[in-house]
């Protein structure tokens, strides 16, 4: 998904008066936590997005899981617009897109991990501690 389609097709689902500053803060949010904290990118190598220059970059989670970036933005919408009820639900479902993503990163990209000896593929041990309420 495209940084600009993300701001787009939050913006359809959830009419707001917030600016694409505010929006790409909140994105910019997001992709600092994929980077570092899924990916292991330094502090220093995580990339910052700008507008207008790239708001036809490719941001870093490829579909299916693209969809924590819309939910991630109408979460943050409801979040400053004090609607908080709206915000748990929103949040929950961008969190679990969020889970999914990091558990098939782990799933495909890293080797398993040893614990007492013994080799897991269980993607839940490999993230202990990166996952949002853990």
């Amino acid at each position: 998904m495209k940084l600009r389609e993300s701001i787009l097709f939050a913006d359809s689902l959830k009419p707001n008066a917030f600016t694409e500053e505010q929006k790409l803060l909140w994105l910019n949010e997001l992709e600092g936590r994929i980077q570092s904290l899924i990916h292991g990118f330094d502090s220093d190598k995580v990339i910052r997005y700008t507008l207008p220059e790239d708001e036809e970059r490719e941001l870093i989670v490829p579909s299916p899981y693209d969809s924590v970036y819309w939910k991630w933005l109408c979460a943050m919408i409801d979040y400053a617009n004090g609607e908080y009820d709206k915000y748990i639900n929103t949040q929950i479902s961008a969190n679990s897109v969020y889970q999914e993503y990091a558990k098939w990163v782990v799933r495909t990209k890293y080797e398993p991990v040893r614990k007492g000896g013994v080799v897991s593929n269980d993607p839940d041990e490999r993230l202990e501690g990166v996952l949002p309420g853990e």
